[in-house]
Protein backbone atom coordinates (compact mmCIF):
# COMPACT_ATOMS: atom_id res chain seq x y z
CA UNK A 1 0.00 0.00 0.00
CA UNK A 2 1.05 3.05 -0.91
CA UNK A 3 1.11 5.50 2.09
CA UNK A 4 2.10 8.89 0.08
CA UNK A 5 -1.12 8.66 -1.57
CA UNK A 6 -3.27 11.88 0.46
CA UNK A 7 -6.64 11.29 1.23
CA UNK A 8 -7.60 14.83 0.19
CA UNK A 9 -5.79 14.68 -3.26
CA UNK A 10 -7.46 11.21 -3.67
CA UNK A 11 -11.30 13.26 -3.00
CA UNK A 12 -10.49 15.36 -5.21
CA UNK A 13 -9.62 13.08 -7.83
CA UNK A 14 -12.94 11.70 -7.36
CA UNK A 15 -15.01 15.03 -7.34
CA UNK A 16 -16.08 14.66 -3.73
CA UNK A 17 -14.62 17.95 -2.71
CA UNK A 18 -13.72 21.09 -4.53
CA UNK A 19 -10.31 22.33 -3.87
CA UNK A 20 -11.42 25.13 -1.62
CA UNK A 21 -12.95 22.78 0.36
CA UNK A 22 -9.65 21.01 0.78
CA UNK A 23 -8.24 23.89 1.85
CA UNK A 24 -10.37 25.17 4.07
CA UNK A 25 -10.22 21.74 5.87
CA UNK A 26 -6.19 21.80 5.87
CA UNK A 27 -6.61 25.11 7.47
CA UNK A 28 -8.74 23.91 10.02
CA UNK A 29 -6.96 20.59 10.87
CA UNK A 30 -4.39 22.06 13.22
CA UNK A 31 -7.30 23.61 15.02
CA UNK A 32 -9.86 21.19 15.47
CA UNK A 33 -6.41 18.64 15.56
CA UNK A 34 -8.10 15.73 13.81
CA UNK A 35 -6.58 14.02 10.58
CA UNK A 36 -7.40 15.40 7.24
CA UNK A 37 -10.52 13.17 6.36
CA UNK A 38 -11.81 13.71 10.09
CA UNK A 39 -12.07 17.54 9.70
CA UNK A 40 -13.58 17.43 6.01
CA UNK A 41 -16.52 15.03 7.66
CA UNK A 42 -16.69 17.52 10.80
CA UNK A 43 -17.10 20.40 7.98
CA UNK A 44 -19.93 18.41 6.41
CA UNK A 45 -17.88 18.00 3.08
CA UNK A 46 -18.07 14.20 3.05
CA UNK A 47 -19.35 11.29 4.84
CA UNK A 48 -17.54 8.43 6.27
CA UNK A 49 -18.73 6.51 3.86
CA UNK A 50 -17.26 8.86 1.02
CA UNK A 51 -13.86 8.21 2.72
CA UNK A 52 -14.52 4.52 2.96
CA UNK A 53 -15.30 3.77 -0.72
CA UNK A 54 -12.40 6.16 -1.59
CA UNK A 55 -9.80 3.87 0.09
CA UNK A 56 -11.30 0.61 -1.28
CA UNK A 57 -11.14 1.84 -4.86
CA UNK A 58 -7.81 3.01 -4.02
CA UNK A 59 -6.33 0.04 -2.65
CA UNK A 60 -8.08 -2.94 -4.36
CA UNK A 61 -9.77 -4.18 -0.67
CA UNK A 62 -13.25 -4.89 -0.58
CA UNK A 63 -15.87 -2.90 0.83
CA UNK A 64 -18.93 -4.05 3.36
CA UNK A 65 -21.49 -2.35 5.32
CA UNK A 66 -20.69 -3.85 9.01
CA UNK A 67 -24.11 -5.20 9.38
CA UNK A 68 -23.71 -7.85 6.69
CA UNK A 69 -20.42 -9.50 8.26
CA UNK A 70 -19.95 -12.40 10.96
CA UNK A 71 -17.71 -12.47 12.68
CA UNK A 72 -15.88 -15.88 14.22
CA UNK A 73 -15.95 -15.78 17.98
CA UNK A 74 -12.13 -17.89 17.77
CA UNK A 75 -11.36 -14.32 15.88
CA UNK A 76 -12.80 -12.18 18.43
CA UNK A 77 -11.46 -13.93 21.28
CA UNK A 78 -7.77 -14.09 19.51
CA UNK A 79 -7.22 -10.26 19.71
CA UNK A 80 -7.09 -8.72 22.87
CA UNK A 81 -10.04 -5.58 23.93
CA UNK A 82 -7.43 -3.14 24.51
CA UNK A 83 -5.41 -3.52 20.75
CA UNK A 84 -8.94 -3.39 19.35
CA UNK A 85 -10.10 0.08 20.91
CA UNK A 86 -6.15 1.31 20.60
CA UNK A 87 -6.11 0.79 16.50
CA UNK A 88 -9.95 0.83 15.69
CA UNK A 89 -10.14 -2.50 13.77
CA UNK A 90 -12.12 -5.54 14.38
CA UNK A 91 -11.38 -9.61 13.69
CA UNK A 92 -13.76 -11.38 11.26
CA UNK A 93 -12.58 -14.70 10.49
CA UNK A 94 -9.09 -16.81 10.81
CA UNK A 95 -8.02 -19.59 9.58
CA UNK A 96 -4.20 -20.97 10.12
CA UNK A 97 -2.60 -18.32 8.19
CA UNK A 98 -4.42 -15.47 8.07
CA UNK A 99 -7.09 -13.29 9.66
CA UNK A 100 -9.06 -11.49 8.06
CA UNK A 101 -9.78 -7.59 9.59
CA UNK A 102 -12.44 -4.46 9.14
CA UNK A 103 -10.98 -1.31 9.19
CA UNK A 104 -11.71 2.48 8.61
CA UNK A 105 -7.89 2.85 7.81
CA UNK A 106 -5.89 0.46 5.94
CA UNK A 107 -2.61 2.78 6.06
CA UNK A 108 -2.34 2.34 9.61
CA UNK A 109 0.49 0.02 9.15
CA UNK A 110 1.71 0.33 13.24
CA UNK A 111 -1.88 -1.74 13.62
CA UNK A 112 -1.42 -4.36 10.98
CA UNK A 113 2.34 -4.74 12.50
CA UNK A 114 0.76 -5.13 15.89
CA UNK A 115 -2.19 -7.57 14.89
CA UNK A 116 0.28 -9.36 12.89
CA UNK A 117 2.41 -10.00 15.74
CA UNK A 118 0.21 -10.77 18.55
CA UNK A 119 -1.81 -13.46 15.88
CA UNK A 120 1.21 -14.43 14.14
CA UNK A 121 -0.93 -14.41 11.33
CA UNK A 122 -0.71 -12.82 7.56
CA UNK A 123 -3.05 -9.89 7.30
CA UNK A 124 -6.56 -9.65 4.79
CA UNK A 125 -8.65 -6.71 5.61
CA UNK A 126 -11.77 -5.57 4.72
CA UNK A 127 -12.88 -1.78 4.74
CA UNK A 128 -15.69 -0.20 6.57
CA UNK A 129 -16.83 3.43 8.34
CA UNK A 130 -15.39 4.26 11.74
CA UNK A 131 -19.16 4.30 12.64
CA UNK A 132 -19.53 0.64 11.71
CA UNK A 133 -15.83 -0.09 13.64
CA UNK A 134 -17.25 1.38 16.43
CA UNK A 135 -20.17 -0.25 16.84
CA UNK A 136 -18.71 -3.72 15.95
CA UNK A 137 -16.15 -3.26 19.27
CA UNK A 138 -18.84 -2.15 21.23
CA UNK A 139 -21.62 -5.14 20.81
CA UNK A 140 -18.63 -7.78 20.34
CA UNK A 141 -16.44 -6.62 23.43
CA UNK A 142 -18.31 -4.51 25.79
CA UNK A 143 -21.79 -6.05 25.74
CA UNK A 144 -22.14 -8.86 28.01
CA UNK A 145 -24.73 -10.67 25.67
CA UNK A 146 -21.71 -10.50 22.83
CA UNK A 147 -21.45 -13.74 21.53
CA UNK A 148 -22.37 -17.26 21.84
CA UNK A 149 -19.71 -20.37 19.97
CA UNK A 150 -22.19 -19.66 17.15
CA UNK A 151 -20.82 -17.26 14.37
CA UNK A 152 -22.16 -13.64 14.73
CA UNK A 153 -24.29 -11.98 12.62
CA UNK A 154 -24.86 -7.66 14.47
CA UNK A 155 -27.07 -6.28 11.51
CA UNK A 156 -29.95 -6.21 14.87
CA UNK A 157 -27.63 -4.90 16.62
CA UNK A 158 -26.90 -1.82 14.12
CA UNK A 159 -31.40 -1.39 14.09
CA UNK A 160 -31.26 -0.39 17.65
CA UNK A 161 -35.09 -0.13 17.61
CA UNK A 162 -35.54 -4.27 16.71
CA UNK A 163 -33.07 -5.77 18.72
CA UNK A 164 -33.52 -7.75 22.03
CA UNK A 165 -30.25 -8.04 23.45
CA UNK A 166 -31.34 -7.18 27.30
CA UNK A 167 -28.56 -4.81 27.71
CA UNK A 168 -30.20 -2.74 24.66
CA UNK A 169 -33.76 -3.71 26.10
CA UNK A 170 -32.17 -1.79 29.07
CA UNK A 171 -31.08 1.34 28.17
CA UNK A 172 -34.41 1.80 26.41
CA UNK A 173 -36.45 1.24 29.09
CA UNK A 174 -34.43 3.78 31.11
CA UNK A 175 -34.85 6.03 28.22
CA UNK A 176 -38.33 5.47 27.42
CA UNK A 177 -39.73 5.70 31.12
CA UNK A 178 -37.72 8.71 31.45
CA UNK A 179 -40.37 10.35 28.75
CA UNK A 180 -43.11 8.92 30.35
CA UNK A 181 -42.69 10.59 33.55
CA UNK A 182 -41.77 13.96 31.88
CA UNK A 183 -38.40 13.82 33.02
CA UNK A 184 -35.78 16.41 31.54
CA UNK A 185 -32.61 14.67 32.05
CA UNK A 186 -31.12 11.33 32.89
CA UNK A 187 -28.21 11.09 35.14
CA UNK A 188 -26.14 7.66 35.03
CA UNK A 189 -23.33 7.87 37.89
CA UNK A 190 -21.02 5.29 38.57
CA UNK A 191 -20.07 5.26 42.62
CA UNK A 192 -17.75 2.83 44.35
CA UNK A 193 -20.16 -0.08 44.49
CA UNK A 194 -23.32 0.49 42.26
CA UNK A 195 -24.70 2.80 39.32
CA UNK A 196 -27.43 4.75 40.04
CA UNK A 197 -29.67 6.04 37.71
CA UNK A 198 -31.61 9.03 38.13
CA UNK A 199 -34.08 11.71 36.68
CA UNK A 200 -34.57 15.30 36.74
CA UNK A 201 -38.46 15.60 37.25
CA UNK A 202 -39.79 19.48 37.02
CA UNK A 203 -36.35 20.57 38.19
CA UNK A 204 -35.21 18.21 40.96
CA UNK A 205 -33.34 15.05 40.75
CA UNK A 206 -35.02 11.45 41.58
CA UNK A 207 -33.76 7.84 42.42
CA UNK A 208 -34.96 5.63 39.48
CA UNK A 209 -32.72 2.59 40.23
CA UNK A 210 -29.62 1.15 41.43
CA UNK A 211 -27.34 -1.80 39.37
CA UNK A 212 -24.21 -3.03 39.57
CA UNK A 213 -21.40 -1.06 38.75
CA UNK A 214 -20.65 -4.31 36.57
CA UNK A 215 -23.24 -2.77 33.45
CA UNK A 216 -21.63 0.48 33.77
CA UNK A 217 -18.93 -0.02 31.21
CA UNK A 218 -21.69 -1.80 28.67
CA UNK A 219 -24.51 1.16 29.07
CA UNK A 220 -21.95 3.15 28.91
CA UNK A 221 -20.58 2.15 25.21
CA UNK A 222 -24.39 1.49 24.82
CA UNK A 223 -25.43 5.80 24.57
CA UNK A 224 -22.62 6.47 23.03
CA UNK A 225 -22.86 4.87 19.89
CA UNK A 226 -26.57 5.87 20.04
CA UNK A 227 -24.96 9.50 20.34
CA UNK A 228 -22.25 8.46 17.80
CA UNK A 229 -19.21 9.22 19.97
CA UNK A 230 -16.20 7.24 20.74
CA UNK A 231 -16.46 4.34 23.03
CA UNK A 232 -13.03 4.30 23.14
CA UNK A 233 -12.01 7.40 24.76
CA UNK A 234 -12.80 8.04 28.25
CA UNK A 235 -10.70 10.49 29.14
CA UNK A 236 -12.11 13.79 27.93
CA UNK A 237 -15.87 14.64 27.82
CA UNK A 238 -18.05 14.34 24.82
CA UNK A 239 -21.26 15.43 23.11
CA UNK A 240 -23.31 14.08 20.86
CA UNK A 241 -27.33 13.58 20.26
CA UNK A 242 -29.63 10.86 18.54
CA UNK A 243 -33.34 10.70 18.16
CA UNK A 244 -36.15 8.76 18.74
CA UNK A 245 -39.84 7.87 18.31
CA UNK A 246 -41.38 6.97 21.81
CA UNK A 247 -45.56 7.05 22.00
CA UNK A 248 -45.87 8.66 18.73
CA UNK A 249 -43.58 11.82 19.82
CA UNK A 250 -40.50 13.08 18.15
CA UNK A 251 -37.89 12.83 21.32
CA UNK A 252 -34.45 14.66 20.77
CA UNK A 253 -32.15 13.34 23.13
CA UNK A 254 -28.71 15.24 23.86
CA UNK A 255 -25.70 12.89 25.47
CA UNK A 256 -23.26 14.66 27.53
CA UNK A 257 -20.58 12.15 29.05
CA UNK A 258 -17.64 13.69 31.82
CA UNK A 259 -14.81 11.58 33.29
CA UNK A 260 -15.07 11.21 36.64
CA UNK A 261 -12.79 8.83 39.17
CA UNK A 262 -15.48 6.16 39.15
CA UNK A 263 -15.64 6.36 35.37
CA UNK A 264 -17.90 7.88 33.20
CA UNK A 265 -20.44 9.78 34.33
CA UNK A 266 -23.12 10.50 31.28
CA UNK A 267 -26.07 13.03 31.72
CA UNK A 268 -29.07 12.65 28.85
CA UNK A 269 -31.14 15.96 28.35
CA UNK A 270 -34.63 15.07 26.89
CA UNK A 271 -36.36 17.60 24.09
CA UNK A 272 -39.85 16.77 23.21
CA UNK A 273 -40.46 18.15 20.08
CA UNK A 274 -44.44 18.51 20.36
CA UNK A 275 -44.94 21.67 18.51
CA UNK A 276 -48.00 22.55 20.52
CA UNK A 277 -45.60 22.74 23.81
CA UNK A 278 -44.28 25.88 22.61
CA UNK A 279 -47.79 27.67 22.39
CA UNK A 280 -47.16 31.30 24.15
CA UNK A 281 -50.79 30.44 26.05
CA UNK A 282 -49.88 27.62 27.83
CA UNK A 283 -46.27 28.86 29.18
CA UNK A 284 -48.01 30.81 32.84
CA UNK A 285 -48.47 34.33 32.00
CA UNK A 286 -51.21 36.65 33.53
CA UNK A 287 -53.77 37.74 30.59
CA UNK A 288 -52.15 41.39 31.17
CA UNK A 289 -48.37 40.54 30.79
CA UNK A 290 -49.13 38.15 27.73
CA UNK A 291 -51.25 40.69 25.77
CA UNK A 292 -48.23 43.37 26.32
CA UNK A 293 -45.78 40.29 25.11
CA UNK A 294 -48.22 40.20 21.74
CA UNK A 295 -47.77 43.70 21.36
CA UNK A 296 -44.31 43.82 21.50
CA UNK A 297 -44.36 41.13 19.33
CA UNK A 298 -45.72 42.91 16.91
CA UNK A 299 -43.11 45.41 16.47
CA UNK A 300 -41.55 45.33 13.05
CA UNK A 301 -38.18 45.71 14.93
CA UNK A 302 -36.23 46.62 18.03
CA UNK A 303 -35.50 43.58 20.98
CA UNK A 304 -37.16 41.78 22.99
CA UNK A 305 -34.77 39.90 26.25
CA UNK A 306 -35.62 36.86 27.77
CA UNK A 307 -34.02 36.68 31.26
CA UNK A 308 -33.30 34.41 34.25
CA UNK A 309 -30.91 31.49 35.57
CA UNK A 310 -30.38 28.23 34.07
CA UNK A 311 -33.40 25.92 33.86
CA UNK A 312 -35.66 28.54 34.08
CA UNK A 313 -37.67 27.74 30.56
CA UNK A 314 -36.32 31.01 29.03
CA UNK A 315 -35.39 28.68 25.90
CA UNK A 316 -39.37 27.44 25.62
CA UNK A 317 -40.43 31.03 26.07
CA UNK A 318 -38.42 31.98 23.14
CA UNK A 319 -39.82 28.91 20.94
CA UNK A 320 -43.59 30.16 22.02
CA UNK A 321 -42.86 33.60 20.75
CA UNK A 322 -41.66 32.33 17.70
CA UNK A 323 -44.61 30.43 17.28
CA UNK A 324 -46.75 33.41 17.32
CA UNK A 325 -44.25 34.91 14.78
CA UNK A 326 -44.24 32.27 12.11
CA UNK A 327 -45.47 33.35 9.14
CA UNK A 328 -44.70 32.04 5.20
CA UNK A 329 -44.45 35.67 4.83
CA UNK A 330 -41.47 35.99 7.50
CA UNK A 331 -38.00 34.99 7.21
CA UNK A 332 -37.04 33.76 10.91
CA UNK A 333 -33.69 32.98 11.26
CA UNK A 334 -32.68 31.00 14.91
CA UNK A 335 -29.01 30.95 16.03
CA UNK A 336 -28.32 28.63 19.23
CA UNK A 337 -25.90 26.81 21.20
CA UNK A 338 -27.02 24.12 20.10
CA UNK A 339 -30.47 24.10 18.61
CA UNK A 340 -32.63 22.47 21.42
CA UNK A 341 -35.76 22.10 19.44
CA UNK A 342 -36.54 21.76 15.91
CA UNK A 343 -39.33 23.90 14.30
CA UNK A 344 -40.82 23.83 11.25
CA UNK A 345 -40.78 27.59 8.76
CA UNK A 346 -38.04 28.17 11.20
CA UNK A 347 -34.13 28.51 9.39
CA UNK A 348 -32.45 27.17 12.52
CA UNK A 349 -28.25 27.31 13.01
CA UNK A 350 -26.42 25.72 15.75
CA UNK A 351 -23.08 27.53 16.72
CA UNK A 352 -19.84 25.25 15.83
CA UNK A 353 -17.09 26.65 17.70
CA UNK A 354 -14.50 24.31 16.56
CA UNK A 355 -14.85 25.71 12.95
CA UNK A 356 -15.48 28.84 14.04
CA UNK A 357 -18.87 29.39 13.48
CA UNK A 358 -19.80 31.45 16.48
CA UNK A 359 -22.91 33.86 17.39
CA UNK A 360 -21.15 36.73 16.04
CA UNK A 361 -20.08 35.77 12.85
CA UNK A 362 -23.65 34.01 11.99
CA UNK A 363 -25.25 37.07 13.31
CA UNK A 364 -22.92 39.29 10.39
CA UNK A 365 -23.77 36.52 7.48
CA UNK A 366 -26.91 36.41 8.39
CA UNK A 367 -27.81 39.97 8.10
CA UNK A 368 -27.31 39.28 3.99
CA UNK A 369 -30.11 36.86 3.99
CA UNK A 370 -32.90 38.93 4.17
CA UNK A 371 -34.20 37.91 7.54
CA UNK A 372 -37.28 39.84 9.03
CA UNK A 373 -37.08 38.11 12.57
CA UNK A 374 -33.71 36.93 14.46
CA UNK A 375 -33.36 34.74 17.88
CA UNK A 376 -30.03 34.70 19.10
CA UNK A 377 -29.91 31.59 21.61
CA UNK A 378 -28.04 33.85 24.20
CA UNK A 379 -26.80 36.95 24.26
CA UNK A 380 -22.50 35.95 26.74
CA UNK A 381 -20.40 39.20 25.40
CA UNK A 382 -20.14 42.66 24.37
CA UNK A 383 -19.77 41.77 20.26
CA UNK A 384 -22.60 39.12 20.25
CA UNK A 385 -24.40 41.91 22.42
CA UNK A 386 -23.89 44.95 20.05
CA UNK A 387 -24.04 43.09 16.50
CA UNK A 388 -27.72 41.55 17.65
CA UNK A 389 -28.63 45.42 18.98
CA UNK A 390 -27.40 46.82 15.48
CA UNK A 391 -28.98 44.37 13.41
CA UNK A 392 -32.00 45.43 16.31
CA UNK A 393 -31.64 49.37 14.93
CA UNK A 394 -31.87 48.37 11.56
CA UNK A 395 -35.25 46.81 11.10
CA UNK A 396 -35.07 43.52 12.33
CA UNK A 397 -36.67 41.93 15.21
CA UNK A 398 -34.37 40.24 17.52
CA UNK A 399 -34.98 37.65 20.51
CA UNK A 400 -32.52 36.45 22.72
CA UNK A 401 -32.02 35.39 26.34
CA UNK A 402 -29.21 36.58 29.11
CA UNK A 403 -28.58 36.06 32.69
CA UNK A 404 -29.98 38.09 35.52
CA UNK A 405 -31.79 38.35 38.59
CA UNK A 406 -34.53 40.46 37.17
CA UNK A 407 -35.49 42.48 34.13
CA UNK A 408 -34.48 45.73 35.11
CA UNK A 409 -31.08 44.74 36.33
CA UNK A 410 -30.59 43.27 32.35
CA UNK A 411 -29.93 47.27 31.15
CA UNK A 412 -27.39 47.48 33.88
CA UNK A 413 -25.67 43.83 32.63
CA UNK A 414 -25.78 45.58 29.45
CA UNK A 415 -23.82 48.59 30.24
CA UNK A 416 -21.70 46.68 32.43
CA UNK A 417 -20.74 44.40 29.36
CA UNK A 418 -19.61 47.68 27.68
CA UNK A 419 -22.70 48.02 25.36
CA UNK A 420 -23.00 52.09 24.85
CA UNK A 421 -26.17 53.38 26.72
CA UNK A 422 -27.47 55.09 23.56
CA UNK A 423 -27.32 51.47 22.04
CA UNK A 424 -29.55 49.97 24.71
CA UNK A 425 -31.75 52.62 25.14
CA UNK A 426 -33.01 52.89 21.36
CA UNK A 427 -33.01 49.14 20.86
CA UNK A 428 -34.91 47.61 23.39
CA UNK A 429 -38.46 47.33 23.85
CA UNK A 430 -38.60 45.03 26.65
CA UNK A 431 -37.39 42.14 28.81
CA UNK A 432 -39.00 39.23 30.43
CA UNK A 433 -38.13 37.85 33.44
CA UNK A 434 -38.86 34.37 34.84
CA UNK A 435 -39.01 31.71 36.94
CA UNK A 436 -40.54 27.99 36.96
CA UNK A 437 -42.33 26.41 40.41
CA UNK A 438 -43.88 23.23 40.28
CA UNK A 439 -47.48 23.06 40.23
CA UNK A 440 -49.82 21.50 42.61
CA UNK A 441 -50.67 17.43 41.82
CA UNK A 442 -54.35 17.70 40.73
CA UNK A 443 -54.85 14.15 41.65
CA UNK A 444 -53.76 14.34 45.09
CA UNK A 445 -54.55 18.42 45.65
CA UNK A 446 -55.88 18.78 49.38
CA UNK A 447 -57.78 22.40 50.04
CA UNK A 448 -56.65 24.04 53.63
CA UNK A 449 -57.51 27.64 54.99
CA UNK A 450 -55.38 30.48 56.75
CA UNK A 451 -56.89 33.49 58.13
CA UNK A 452 -55.69 37.10 58.55
CA UNK A 453 -54.08 36.22 61.89
CA UNK A 454 -51.84 33.75 60.08
CA UNK A 455 -47.94 35.34 59.78
CA UNK A 456 -48.03 33.99 56.60
CA UNK A 457 -51.02 36.73 55.58
CA UNK A 458 -48.60 39.66 56.34
CA UNK A 459 -45.55 37.71 54.89
CA UNK A 460 -47.25 37.70 51.45
CA UNK A 461 -48.75 41.05 51.76
CA UNK A 462 -51.99 39.09 51.13
CA UNK A 463 -54.22 42.15 51.25
CA UNK A 464 -52.48 43.64 48.11
CA UNK A 465 -53.79 41.16 46.11
CA UNK A 466 -57.75 40.10 47.06
CA UNK A 467 -60.30 42.98 46.30
CA UNK A 468 -62.88 41.61 49.31
CA UNK A 469 -62.16 42.00 52.61
CA UNK A 470 -62.11 38.32 53.57
CA UNK A 471 -60.23 37.45 56.17
CA UNK A 472 -59.86 33.65 55.83
CA UNK A 473 -58.39 32.46 52.12
CA UNK A 474 -58.37 28.76 50.83
CA UNK A 475 -55.12 27.08 49.59
CA UNK A 476 -54.29 23.98 48.27
CA UNK A 477 -51.29 21.78 48.43
CA UNK A 478 -50.54 17.97 47.30
CA UNK A 479 -50.19 15.40 49.45
CA UNK A 480 -48.14 12.80 47.23
CA UNK A 481 -49.49 10.34 45.14
CA UNK A 482 -47.64 7.78 42.73
CA UNK A 483 -49.43 10.22 39.50
CA UNK A 484 -46.52 12.73 41.24
CA UNK A 485 -44.10 10.42 42.45
CA UNK A 486 -45.43 11.31 46.32
CA UNK A 487 -44.15 14.52 45.89
CA UNK A 488 -47.43 16.54 45.70
CA UNK A 489 -46.32 18.76 42.43
CA UNK A 490 -46.59 17.21 39.04
CA UNK A 491 -45.41 19.76 35.90
CA UNK A 492 -44.02 22.98 36.28
CA UNK A 493 -45.09 26.85 35.04
CA UNK A 494 -43.78 30.06 34.95
CA UNK A 495 -43.48 33.00 36.59
CA UNK A 496 -43.11 36.11 34.53
CA UNK A 497 -42.02 40.02 34.76
CA UNK A 498 -42.52 42.46 32.04
CA UNK A 499 -40.72 45.51 31.83
CA UNK A 500 -42.11 48.03 28.68
CA UNK A 501 -39.09 50.10 27.79
CA UNK A 502 -40.80 53.47 27.29
CA UNK A 503 -38.62 57.20 27.15
CA UNK A 504 -38.94 57.40 30.51
CA UNK A 505 -36.80 53.95 31.36
CA UNK A 506 -34.98 54.91 27.98
CA UNK A 507 -33.55 58.24 29.69
CA UNK A 508 -32.97 56.95 32.52
CA UNK A 509 -30.53 54.15 30.97
CA UNK A 510 -28.99 57.05 29.79
CA UNK A 511 -28.56 58.89 32.47
CA UNK A 512 -26.72 55.72 34.57
CA UNK A 513 -29.91 55.07 36.85
CA UNK A 514 -29.51 51.83 38.81
CA UNK A 515 -31.93 48.99 38.06
CA UNK A 516 -33.89 49.43 41.70
CA UNK A 517 -35.12 53.20 40.63
CA UNK A 518 -35.74 51.31 37.23
CA UNK A 519 -37.79 48.83 38.55
CA UNK A 520 -39.97 51.37 40.92
CA UNK A 521 -40.64 53.72 38.34
CA UNK A 522 -41.85 50.85 36.18
CA UNK A 523 -44.35 49.10 38.74
CA UNK A 524 -45.51 52.48 39.77
CA UNK A 525 -46.59 54.00 36.45
CA UNK A 526 -46.38 51.31 34.20
CA UNK A 527 -48.53 48.51 36.50
CA UNK A 528 -45.34 46.08 35.40
CA UNK A 529 -46.32 42.98 38.18
CA UNK A 530 -43.15 41.92 39.61
CA UNK A 531 -42.05 37.94 39.83
CA UNK A 532 -43.22 38.36 43.71
CA UNK A 533 -46.43 40.25 42.12
CA UNK A 534 -46.88 36.93 39.94
CA UNK A 535 -45.85 34.35 42.30
CA UNK A 536 -48.11 35.41 45.09
CA UNK A 537 -50.80 35.49 42.23
CA UNK A 538 -50.46 31.75 41.33
CA UNK A 539 -50.13 30.53 44.71
CA UNK A 540 -53.64 32.35 45.82
CA UNK A 541 -55.29 30.92 42.69
CA UNK A 542 -53.84 27.53 44.38
CA UNK A 543 -51.72 26.52 41.32
CA UNK A 544 -48.62 26.23 43.49
CA UNK A 545 -47.62 26.66 47.29
CA UNK A 546 -45.75 29.15 49.68
CA UNK A 547 -43.03 26.18 50.07
CA UNK A 548 -42.24 26.07 46.63
CA UNK A 549 -41.74 30.03 46.21
CA UNK A 550 -39.32 28.99 49.01
CA UNK A 551 -37.45 26.48 47.43
CA UNK A 552 -36.65 29.17 44.62
CA UNK A 553 -33.96 31.33 45.21
CA UNK A 554 -34.94 34.78 44.25
CA UNK A 555 -38.19 34.75 46.64
CA UNK A 556 -36.13 33.69 49.60
CA UNK A 557 -35.46 37.39 50.04
CA UNK A 558 -39.31 38.48 49.68
CA UNK A 559 -40.46 35.24 51.61
CA UNK A 560 -38.10 35.40 54.82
Amino acid sequence: MNRQVRLGDLLLDRGLISKEQLQDALSKQHQLNLRVGETLIECGYVTEEDIALTLSDQFKIPFEQVANLSFEPEAVNMVNQALVERHKFVPVSVNDNEITLATADPTDVLALDDIKFATKRNIKLIIVTKRDIERAIEWLYLTPEGFNNNSLNISDFVDISDDDAPLIRMVNAIIQQSVEDSASDIHIEPSDYLLIIRYRIDGLLQMLREMSMDLHNSIVARIKIMANLDISERRLPQDGAFRQFIGGREIDFRVSTIPTIRGEKIVIRIHDNTQNRYKVDNIGMQLTTLKKLQNLLSLPYGMILVTGPTGSGKTTSLYSCLDVLNSPHKNIISIEDPTEYRLNGINQISINKKIGLTYSTVLRSILRQDPNIIMVGEIRDKETAEVSIRAALTGHLVLSTIHTNDAASTLTRLMDMGVAEFLIASSIAGIVAQRLVRRVCSRCRKEYFINKNDSLWSTLNIDNYIQNKSEILLFKAGDGCSHCHNTGYRGRIGIFELLIINETIAKMVMDHQPASVIKDYAVSNLAMQTLRDDAIIKVLSGITTVEELMGVSYFKDFMS
